[in-house]
């Protein structure tokens, strides 16, 4: 499953000069990550007990966050 070309495909490259293994078909980044999971819009992204929040639910409060950050005057390269 981890051979070349299988679903599971590794390699080894470089993150802030150490040798790391990544998965080929990963996604570059968390942005273009979360913007995939928009995708699953009504599935369960998160379970708690009785709890349960979608996709689309997640989607919503990150924005809002994001928002409220944004208002406050931080934005990207800031530490909250």
């Amino acid at each position: 499953m981890t051979a070349p070309g299988a679903p599971f495909a590794w390699s080894v490259i470089d993150v802030r000069g150490v040798p790391t293994r990544a998965y080929d078909a990963a996604p570059p980044n968390m942005a273009v990550l979360w913007a995939a999971s928009a995708a699953h819009a009504d599935s369960d992204y998160l379970v708690y007990e009785d709890e349960r929040m979608s996709y689309a639910e997640a989607h919503r409060r990150v924005t809002a966050m994001a928002a409220h950050l944004s208002g406050h005057g931080i934005g990207h390269g800031d530490r909250v």
